[in-house]
């Protein structure tokens, strides 16, 4: 009987960005390690699917998002009836705050 050995991956201390193209049915998800694309695909607009699947294939990672077409995002977690509307501006300087 031949005894297989599994190794636990860890991600401590390494920061994972996350960027999500959101739409009403589905989500394209593409995630970077390292600087290198590491994977890109599509999921249901779910976000607890998306924190199961980070949470599973890269534990105690750091994990960044960025959020294409942000509009539909904030509807669907804050409900059709939130009106937002973001400038080009104020979209420049969140991206600074950022960077």
């Amino acid at each position: 009987m031949q005894t297989q050995v599994t190794k636990k991956i860890d991600f401590s201390g390494k920061d994972l960005f996350i960027g999500l193209d959101v739409h009403k049915k589905s989500w394209s998800v593409t995630i970077v390690i390292d600087g290198m694309e590491h994977r890109t695909f599509t999921q249901p607009p779910d976000p607890l699917a998306l924190n199961n699947y980070l949470q599973r294939m890269f534990p105690a990672g750091s994990y960044n998002s960025a959020v294409l077409y942000a509009v539909l995002f904030i509807k669907i977690f804050f409900g059709s009836n939130y009106n937002y509307q973001a400038s080009r501006q104020d979209i420049k300087n969140r991206n600074e705050q950022i960077y």
